[in-house]
Formats: structure tokens, sequence, C-alpha cells
């Protein structure tokens, strides 16, 4: 008897030994697990900086394929991977619906631009007059060709969204923490840009001359066109008043730096003698002193308002009696001789000549060059029509503008959201919304896009547009959580 009960106890000791154990190789798998993502998402994240690092420094033109967009595209070959494996999928499978849609059908424009087509179905596509005549010359008429009229520059086209995509994969992993070590680095290397361009300016464009771009004399930083580091001004100002109004320890120290901050991006803006910069850092600043300082002053509000704009022109003012300003200001006086309205008019007839499957990705060039006016033919070629949106319909046709108007939709949609409901926004979701409406109207006289810098940025931008409510609920059930497992324990 003694000896059944010895037993039976040590089988019950046996028992809850065996229990402890697995409990522990959970726990210890479990530990293994956090530790595993936790490096991964580290990783991620310095992943990302070191993309948005090359493509800022390297990326600041919209030219054919060079070492520093070699250079780029593997730098973003590292990053998506090590972002899928954090669990980028899931996070991107959270954004809605339309914007998925969008994202799932831009590389398939130009991918399908790129597929041979047979000859019955290539000659009947509009606009082939000219490369059917070429290809009888050369006795190629029979061969299958694809959409394109430039299979190069499409293709180098489609192998560039490699870095926004990574770029966009591996931001959606950011916490609202990260966001903001995200953003303070697109500070500094804004920040570098006006060091740069202030140094380029002062050497007459001979120092940190990186594109013998036209533009070197003036404050370009980075970047070959000034009308890009102007945007890019605009934008780091609107991050500059969220990051001070994040971070200041009073309402009064906000006002403060805010005041500092305008003024000086004002100036810097100045010096890149770009139009469109000086009406988007307009727009950009009056936005956001509204939104962080007006929005919530009831009945004074319009008054307020006022008074901020009445500032900004008095800057303007004051600033006009340095000849840099009033150089700058000298340009608003030819605006319609800029050669734009010329280029708009002889680019228009190549919707119709293209439409509606467009000409193909980076094939403006040679399209623009086959109808362009004799007497307008200089030592200079026209390598974009300025305006992305009559670029996309030329190149892209109706395809292209289907994905523009789901992607326009999905960042309607959030911007209403947001303006009903700023609180369910993450805190950079109202600046970055700010930032894509002055991406959006630049890009009605210019080609900020076509650029890696651009591009890159944007992606960015949009993860941080429609972060918020979501990450908010899961903080929410994972500290629920804890806290039952802390009760149950």
């Amino acid at each position: 008897m003694t000896e059944q009960c010895n037993s039976s106890i040590d089988g019950r000791l046996g028992e809850a030994d065996r229990e402890r154990e697995r409990e522990a190789i959970f726990k210890q798998n479990r530990f293994d697990s956090g530790a595993q993502t936790s490096t991964l998402t580290r990783a991620n994240e310095i992943l990302l900086y070191v993309l948005l690092v090359c493509a800022f420094t390297l990326g600041g033109s919209a030219g054919d394929a060079s070492l520093r967009i070699f250079v780029i595209c593997v730098v973003a070959s590292i990053t998506l991977p090590v972002a899928l494996l954090a669990g980028a999928w899931g996070a991107v499978g959270r954004l809605p619906l339309l914007l998925r849609v969008a994202l799932v059908l831009i590389p398939l424009v130009p991918a399908l631009q790129l597929v041979p087509l047979p000859p019955a179905i290539w000659e009947t596509l509009p606009g082939r007059d000219v490369p059917k005549a070429v290809f009888d010359l050369v006795g190629a008429r029979d061969l299958a060709h694809p959409l394109t009229l430039a299979p190069s520059a499409t293709l180098l086209a489609l192998l560039m969204l490699l870095p926004p995509y990574a770029a966009l994969f591996s931001a959606s992993l950011l916490d609202e923490a990260a966001r903001e070590r995200c953003v303070a680095l697109f500070i500094v290397l804004v920040v570098a840009s006006i060091l740069v361009g202030v140094i380029q300016m002062g050497s007459a464009g001979a120092t940190f001359n990186f594109y013998n771009s036209a533009h070197r004399r003036n404050l370009i930083g980075f970047f070959a066109n000034r009308n890009h580091e102007g945007l890019m001004l605009a934008i780091g100002a609107i991050f500059c008043v969220a990051f001070v109004n994040i971070r200041a320890l009073s309402k009064q120290s906000a006002i403060a730096w805010t005041t500092v901050l305008s003024i000086t991006f004002l100036a810097t803006t100045i010096g890149t003698t770009s139009r469109a910069a000086l009406g988007l850092m307009f727009l950009g600043l009056v936005a956001s002193v509204n939104l962080y300082f007006i929005k919530a002053q009831g009945k004074r509000r319009g008054l307020l308002l006022l008074g901020a704009i009445a500032v900004v022109i008095a800057l303007v003012y004051l600033l006009s009696f340095s000849t840099v300003v009033t150089n700058a200001l000298e340009r608003f006086n030819d605006v319609a001789d800029n050669g734009r309205g010329e280029i708009w008019r002889n680019s228009w007839p190549l919707v119709s000549q293209y439409f509606p499957w467009g000409s193909g990705i980076g094939s403006f060039v040679p399209a623009y060059a086959a109808r362009e006016p004799l007497d307008h033919v200089t030592a200079y070629y026209i390598n974009s029509p300025h305006n992305e949106y009559l670029g996309v319909l030329i190149e892209m046709g109706l395809p292209g503008m289907f994905v523009l108007c789901l992607f326009a939709a999905a960042i309607a949609v959030r911007a209403v959201r947001l303006v009903r409901a700023p609180n369910k926004g993450g805190v950079f979701a109202p600046p970055a919304g700010l930032a894509i409406g002055l991406i959006a109207l630049h890009s009605i006289v210019d080609y900020p896009l076509r650029t890696p810098a651009w591009i890159v940025v944007f992606a960015i931008l949009i993860t941080f547009f429609f972060s918020g409510a979501e990450e908010r609920k899961r903080r929410v059930r994972v500290r629920m959580g804890r806290d039952r497992e802390g009760m149950q324990g």
C-alpha cells in the first residue's frame, strides 16, 4: 500500500515537473520570437533611414540610369525583404481598400506596356504611324513590339518603383515614436540641403555642383531643379512647425520657434528664386499656423488667420530690399513668358494622338520631339510637359488616369475623415496631409514625383497620413491583455 502511494505521488510530481518544463519552453520560445521580431523591427527602421538618406542626397534628379540610381535601388532591395519579414505585409493590408487597389495597379501599368504585342494588334494602336514606317525600313514590322515607344525608359520607370514601395512597406511598421525620429531625420536632411545651397550660392554654383544644373547658381541643395528644392523647403517648414508643437514646453515657446522657423524658411525659399516654391511656402506656413495655433481660437479664428497672412506678406516686403529677393520677385512679372504655356500647347495634341492607351512611360521626349514646331527647336530638349497630370495622360492614357483617380479618391476620403475627427489620426497625419496637398499642387507646373528623392518621401508621407486610430486600438488591446495576465497571475 505504501509503495502504491509513493508511486502515485511520484507520478503526480513527474507530471507537475513536465508541465512546468513545457511552460518554461513556451515562455522561452515566446521570448525568442519577441526578441527576433524586435530585432527585425529595429533593422527595418534603420534601413528605412538609410534609404531616405540615400534617396534624398543621391536622387535629386529625374535623369537616366546612373550609379546614384543603382545605389538607391540596392538599398531598397535590402529594405523591402526585411520590412516584409518584420510584418509589413499585414500593416499595408490594413490600409484602405481603394489605396491598396491603386498600389497593386501602379506597377501593372508599366509592366503591361512592356508586354510584346502581335503585329496585328500593335499596328492598330493609335499614334504608331512613324514607328511603323521605321520598322518597315529596318524589316522589323512583322515582329512583336511592346505598347511603349521607349521600352528602356519604361523598364527603368518600373524598376524605379522599388525604392518607393520599399519605403512604403518599411514606414508602415513605424510607431508614433519612430515616426517622430523619422521626421527629425527629414528635418536634418532639409537643413543640410539648405547649408549646401548657401555654399552653392556663395560660390556661384562652382561648389557642390552635383548635376551641372542650369539652376546651380541658385539655392538648389541636393536637387538639380530649384523648384524641387523649393518644394522640399515648404514641406520641411510644415514638419518643423509640427515638430516644434510636439516638443515645445509651452504654447509661447511654440509660437516663438514657429516665428523664427517661418522667417528662416521663407528667406531660404527666396534663395531658390522659384515662383512655385514661394507660393507653396506661403500656403504651407499659413496652413500650419492655422492648424496648430488658430484652429482652437473660436470666433477670433478669422482675424488671427488674416493676421498670420499679413505677417507673412510683411516679411516678404522687408526681405524684398535684398537683391536676391528682388530677383526672385521679379520673376513673377514674366509668368506668361516662362515657356510652360508653350510646352502645354505643344504637348496637348499628344493626348489625342496616343489616346486611350498612351505612348508609354518615359516616352515623352521622343513623342514631343516628333511634333515640336521647327521654329521652337533649340539646343535644349523638353524633358517633360511640366504638368504631371498632362504627362500621365500622354504616357499612360486612360489606365494611368484611372489609377490616379483611385489614389486621389483614397486621399480625399482620408482627408475628409481627418477633418471630421482629427483625433483619429496620428500626430503627423495632418502635416503629412498638407505636404501631400502641396505635392499635388506643385505637380500642376512640374514633375517632382519623377525624382527618386521625392517619390521615396511621398511614399513615407502616405503611411504617415493613413496612420492613426488603428494603432491606438491595437495598443489598447495590448495593454488590456497585459492587465488581464497580471490579474490572473
